[in-house]
């Protein structure tokens, strides 16, 4: 929906058409990482102190009914810059959970929030974790491309993992924190990665007058895996008598314990907060500025020792209460009514409409939000609720899907062994906010009215479409070629087809042929010597409304090796015309040419300027019948 011009009046001049840019407030959002509904004191939170956020809670508005995007980041965080939730999002999943093994990320030309404040005459700023940046090469997706004059931070999500980083983004600029040696800066504890994120804050605020509104997005990493602080705020939480938990490696940085650690980034974060609103009031920027409090998704700290799921049902990754439900908090003085809490069911789409409302602009975003601004000053009756919220998922679990309407939450969950959804589970959240109730025994017209709304609230997507990904059949040890994630209109027809020419590899003499259109499995089917052609080409026997391909690079973690990948579609073998090109290797690719194209004869290949190796596991070719 879009959203109309919020108090238009008091922004323009009528004679002169000038806009009154200091009556627009200033916008700071911050957002915490994997910050759960319970760790901070405004929602019960008792062993960790965070007097700044309890000090907003006092002086703004707590949202006891405030979701995130998704259940974890990098979709969570495209839902808030898009104003998509994830049934209609370009970023459904997290890098490495695509299915067409692509990067997710923002393109040039679409509209994000930073954008349309910038055509609302806002300065804007990023600093901290963007995660939107996964691709080295297609600077389109960089924070400075998609709306922000200021930016210093992470540009992936591996990069953020790491809160002694040994370098962060200044721009496109790679600034070396190491000290000339790997892992430097965490083994000399030189910059710890949040206070520079406040330093550079702090800094955009002392630097900006009341003639100019600003829109500053503020991403910590804290609380994070791995858990680690600097020793001053770890020590505040030692010696109090909690049991020691050691800490879990992998790839992450950890302290030697894991509770201290975890309290300490809280702690820290909180002081964090409490720096840049002091700076607001010392510029004399804080009555005019709304500064907002939240969380990406629920937390992942395995400990129940804090009680970080506040009573919710489960935590990050998880479509129930604790993976969605975040503590949120708003501060706008002489707006937003002190010390009140809302109950109004919204979702991290509304902000894009939300911003753009107070600034007075229409959103030119396809969004699935609505505008809270009655909210945030108090007006509770003439603020629009949203008929339902809607979030899908699909990482190690399965898919996913879970919708809220009214006191409603249904959620359901993919039935390994039926190789589909799984039957709905329905709860009452006014009655049962800890999903421990299942209903829908006894509210069969709920749950068909929640089955209706699984259908409608998402657009097919064929890079998260809804079926596992191949990784999670395999973790299920179920063969993924027969539960391809393409649409049901989709019929594989390569099965019937013959490799018709290859340059098979004389030295190697892999099987191919057949192998390569029928099993996937095991190793690579297909592998060239350094070829003047190294192409295969497949013939279907027959003119077919070819719609889509499915192309399995080599599986030995080589994949590299497959690069500059080219396909032709013929139905004579001399007319060749191009359909897909890519320069980015990946596990796998899948192609939707989107409207079906007549074609008896598929050509994959290398165009490079030297002969090169080609290897392939496996081709999947598709047609359109309906």
């Amino acid at each position: 929906m879009k959203v109309w011009l919020y108090k238009i009046a008091a922004f323009a001049l009528v004679f002169t058409g000038q806009i009154f840019a200091q009556s627009k407030p200033n916008i700071i959002f911050i957002l915490a990482d994997d910050l759960g509904y319970g760790d901070v004191g405004f929602t019960g939170q008792e062993k960790i102190r965070t007097p700044n956020l309890d000090e907003m809670a006092k002086e703004g508005m707590v949202f006891n009914q405030f979701y995130s995007g998704s259940t974890v980041c990098g979709p969570s965080r495209a839902s808030l810059m898009f104003g998509q939730h994830t049934g209609h999002g370009k970023v459904r999943g997290n890098p490495g959970w695509v299915q067409s093994g692509a990067l997710p990320a923002p393109d040039a030309d679409d509209i994000l929030l930073p954008k349309e404040l910038k055509r609302a005459g806002y300065k804007t700023a990023h600093f901290g974790k963007w995660g939107l940046y996964e691709s080295k090469t297609d600077d389109a997706a960089h924070p400075l491309k998609q709306g922000f004059d200021e930016y210093a931070g992470f540009n992936t999500h591996v990069e953020a993992h790491y809160h002694w980083p040994d370098y962060i983004w200044d721009g496109f600029e790679k600034v070396d924190w190491s000290g000339g040696e790997k892992k430097g800066n965490w083994k000399n504890k030189t910059q710890y990665a949040g206070d520079y994120f406040t330093e550079r804050a702090v800094d955009y605020i002392g630097r900006q007058n009341s003639d100019e509104p600003f829109f500053m997005y503020l991403c910590y990493t804290a609380p994070h895996q791995g858990y680690t602080v600097p020793k001053e705020s770890r020590e505040k939480y030692a010696g109090l008598g909690w049991p020691e938990v050691p800490k879990k490696s992998g790839h992450y940085e950890m302290d030697p314990e894991m509770h201290t650690a975890y309290a300490g980034m809280i702690d820290r974060l909180d002081e964090s907060v409490g720096k840049v609103r002091a700076k607001l009031a010392e510029k004399g920027l804080a009555e005019n500025t709304l500064v907002f409090f939240t969380s990406d998704n629920g937390h992942e700290i395995g400990s129940k020792f804090f009680n970080s799921g506040g009573g919710f049902r489960g935590q990050k990754r998880d479509l129930t209460e604790g993976g969605i439900h975040m503590p949120t908090v708003a501060v706008w003085p002489e707006v937003t009514p002190a010390g009140t809490q809302s109950d109004t069911a919204l979702a991290f789409w509304d902000v894009l409409p939300t911003f753009c409302a107070l600034a007075g602009v229409e959103t030119k975003a396809d969004t699935d939000g609505i505008s809270f601004v009655p909210t945030l000053e108090g007006d509770f009756n003439q603020q629009q609720k949203h008929e339902v919220l809607y979030w899908e998922a699909n990482e190690k679990k399965g898919p996913a899907q879970a919708i809220r309407f009214g006191k409603w939450k249904a959620l359901r969950f993919w039935d390994k062994e039926a190789n589909q959804f799984g039957s709905v589970q329905l709860y009452n959240l006014m009655a049962d906010q800890g999903e421990a109730n299942d209903l829908a025994k006894q509210y069969p017209e709920v749950v068909a009215q929640s089955e209706t709304y699984f259908k409608t609230e998402r657009s097919e997507s064929v890079a998260f479409p809804l079926v596992p990904h191949r990784r999670v059949y395999k973790a299920w040890n179920i063969d993924p070629v027969q539960h391809t994630p393409v649409s049901k209109d989709w019929k594989w027809i390569s099965q019937d087809g013959s490799v018709t020419y290859s340059s098979l590899s004389k030295q190697y003499g892999v099987p191919h042929n057949q192998t390569l259109l029928t099993t996937m499995a095991g190793k690579q089917s297909f592998h060239s010597d350094a070829e003047k052609e190294p192409w295969v080409i497949i013939d279907l026997k027959k003119e077919q409304p070819v719609i889509g391909l499915e192309i399995f690079n080599r599986p030995d973690g080589n994949g590299n090796r497959t690069r500059n990948l080219h396909v032709w579609l013929s139905n004579d073998r001399k007319n060749w015309e191009p359909v897909f090109q890519t320069l980015e290797s990946q596990k796998s690719w899948l192609i939707d040419l989107k409207e079906p194209k007549a074609a008896r004869y598929i050509k994959i290949g290398l165009i490079n300027e030297k002969p090169q190796y080609f290897h392939l596991k496996g081709v999947k070719v598709f047609a359109l019948y309906r």
